[in-house]
């Protein structure tokens, strides 16, 4: 292959991979989610933007730090539901090994109740 034809064959490459990040970022761009809670003063909702979708487990492994993050740092209506939903997916994802489904389960305990000891194992705080 000639200098060329190099060029543009990085010049393709470097467009694929431009557009497929632009493809994955939206596939895996979590949705919004909306939250009915009870509070002292009459129901209250909340609108949450969340991480990731949680149906999506090839996006919970991209974004699993930040994942973890959101649901230490988030509004406590957002993390909780959002765990919810969270666990159901990873405990019926047919793709998730049975390993991996209980460390992810243990690592959203430790998100939502725990974060030091999540820390421990991902370095994922925020520092400061």
């Amino acid at each position: 292959m000639n200098c060329a034809g190099q060029k543009l064959f990085k010049h393709k490459l470097l467009f694929f991979l431009m557009v497929a990040t632009c493809i994955f970022n939206f596939a895996c761009a979590g949705p919004n989610l909306s939250i009915q809670s009870a509070e002292n003063t009459g129901k209250r909702e909340s609108s949450c933007s969340l991480p990731i979708s949680p149906s999506n487990m090839l996006s919970l492994v991209f974004y699993y730090k930040e994942t973890m993050g959101y649901l230490t740092y988030a509004e406590d209506a957002c993390r909780f539901a959002f765990a919810e939903i969270l666990k159901k997916e990873v405990e019926s994802s047919f793709f998730m090994m049975e390993g991996c489904a209980k460390v992810t389960l243990q690592d959203i305990e430790d998100a939502l109740h725990h974060p030091e000891k999540l820390n421990e194992r991902l370095n994922y705080l925020r520092e400061g």
